[in-house]
């Protein structure tokens, strides 16, 4: 083998011959565009128990008018919750329907899109409001006309419209929306508000917000399927949740006269059972079949939710009231409450299925909670099927995190 030379002849040294012998590296690839986010499949919540497709085509509705609010193609830059959110409501073909062209997670930096139009889908936190205006003055900066909007999830707020005011992007949005997105389906049995903070709120704050965004949930869930007969509480925020319910059945007058397919309501605030989000679920529901166990303890291996143990006396006969010493000692007041049906309503005569409960957990739900309520369903002397509605699904660490969040995430 022939070595490399150098000048007069001499060898190479060893090192130098190796770099002659590499091939040409390839030019520096230049920065690639912000990767378009594809939506997945959204969740089957097809149910013999309530038809809670309902509420999803509702929210689909409410979305198509938002995204409509420019016209032609358009690009949707997302925070990653919202994200979330959308895939369990529509699917990426919903979204082209409405002159969708790609999907984009908001991130700092230029946006770089094709797409003349721009739709921000976001909560109305602030740091979103300054992510907004370094895209538009970016694109500003460079000479390229776009068109704006913003849809606000559930809702816009006057503290994120001074910041695009102070920021002087404020007249480069052309539209707004609001777009509550209310009730999200996760399961065929399981839906949520999606509101990390409202057990936060009320607890830490006195903000009473989040307890008019549930209590308007029940009155919408109503509305699809009629009054709810019986109603029972446990708790402060349950208690003024259903305070508000009375207060807005009578401001609406008029009222649907939808035969109740929901026999009864229970309401619980997370803070009267604070154990079990921090418990570690040692046993989960897909292995019922092998552990064959006979008490919902099985969650967690032999520690029954306090919760579910209270829906499990509410739906037994005597109820609540053959626990009144114990209840008293959990905190918030504990109600029963009979709502009249609006008149001309008749009640649901159907004898082929079994009674429904709506359970509420205002502050949040474990997985192991809705494990346990699944499981008492299931059992005969409960004869009862469950739909459990939340402010959000947590754990331990999701419910401990919020109440300690950091300022820069607002």
């Amino acid at each position: 083998m022939m070595k490399k030379q150098g000048a007069g002849g001499q060898p190479l040294p060893p090192q130098q011959q190796q770099q002659q012998q590499r091939p040409p590296q390839p030019a520096p690839a230049q920065a690639k565009k912000p990767a378009a986010i594809v939506l997945s499949q959204i969740p089957n919540i097809s149910s013999k128990v309530l038809n809670l497709t309902s509420i999803r085509e509702q929210s689909k509705r409410e979305l198509g008018e938002a995204l409509d609010i420019l016209k032609g193609g358009k690009a949707l830059v997302m925070d990653p919750k919202v994200i979330g959110l959308l895939n369990l409501i529509v699917d990426p073909q919903f979204l082209n329907s409405h002159g969708a062209e790609r999907n984009y997670e908001l991130k700092t930096g230029k946006l770089e899109t094709n797409s003349s139009n721009i739709i921000y889908i976001i909560r109305p936190k602030i740091k979103y409001m300054h992510i907004i205006k370094e895209h538009i003055q970016r694109h500003l900066d460079e000479g390229l006309k776009k068109t704006y909007a913003i849809v606000y999830i559930p809702r816009s707020t006057i503290l994120a419209q001074r910041v695009l005011e102070e920021e002087g992007v404020a007249g480069n949005i052309e539209a707004t929306y609001e777009l509550p997105l209310d009730i999200v389906p996760f399961d065929e049995d399981v839906l949520s508000l999606e509101l990390p903070s409202a057990y936060k709120e009320f607890l830490l704050e006195g903000d009473r917000t989040s307890l008019f965004y549930v209590a308007k949930s029940l009155m919408k869930l109503q509305s699809m399927f009629g009054t709810i007969p019986l109603v029972k509480g446990k708790g402060q925020c349950s208690r003024l949740v259903m305070d508000l319910i009375t207060r807005m059945r009578k401001e609406m007058g008029e009222e649907s006269t939808v035969p109740p397919e929901i026999d009864s309501l229970i309401l619980i605030d997370r803070d009267v059972d604070l154990i079990t989000p921090m418990c570690t679920q040692l046993t989960y529901e897909e292995e019922i079949n092998e552990t064959n166990p006979t008490d919902m303890a099985y969650v967690y291996s032999g520690y029954a939710p306090l919760s579910c143990r209270l829906v499990q006396q509410a739906i037994r006969p005597g109820g609540w009231k053959a626990i009144e010493e114990t209840l008293r000692l959990l905190p918030g007041p504990t109600f029963e409450e009979i709502q009249p049906l609006p008149q001309g309503a008749t009640t649901n005569v159907k004898s082929d299925r079994k009674p429904i409960t709506l359970v509420y957990f205002i502050g949040g739900v474990t997985f192991a909670e809705i494990s346990a309520l699944r499981f008492l369903s299931r059992q005969d002397q409960a004869n009862r099927d469950f739909i459990i509605i939340t402010t959000k699904l947590i754990n331990g660490d999701t419910l401990v995190d919020n109440l300690v969040e950091k300022l820069e995430d607002d």
